[in-house]
């Protein structure tokens, strides 16, 4: 299935430099005598970086493999967050320079 400006939305995945990018901004814009354009704005799910990319059309890019689970937040030691999967019940930690942004929000 080809992908298309027209899918890069707000919210998925994208495969970008070899790394997996969020698309947190995207404006999608046709002028009548230039190709149509896709401006969005992309952040590094390993780094943290929030680059901006214009993409073009005929420009080839993929969406990267990624599955969404629900996970329930347990407890932070001042280094780690630890997380628990609603499904299996699995847990697993997360680094908080990672979640810097959320832990406010997070409740034990």
């Amino acid at each position: 299935m080809a992908v298309t400006l027209m899918d890069l939305r707000v919210g998925k995945v994208l495969k970008f430099k070899n790394e997996p990018y969020l698309i947190v901004k995207s404006q999608f814009k046709r002028k009548q005598a230039q190709k149509p354009v896709n401006k969005t704005k992309l952040k590094n799910l390993i780094t943290g970086s929030v680059p901006e990319k214009t993409f073009v059309a005929g420009e080839n890019f993929e969406f990267a493999d990624v599955k969404n689970e629900k996970a329930q937040y347990l407890y932070s030691d001042g280094e780690n967050a630890a997380f628990m999967n609603e499904n299996s019940f699995e847990q697993f930690e997360i680094d908080l320079g990672t979640l810097e942004s959320v832990m406010p929000y997070l409740l034990d």
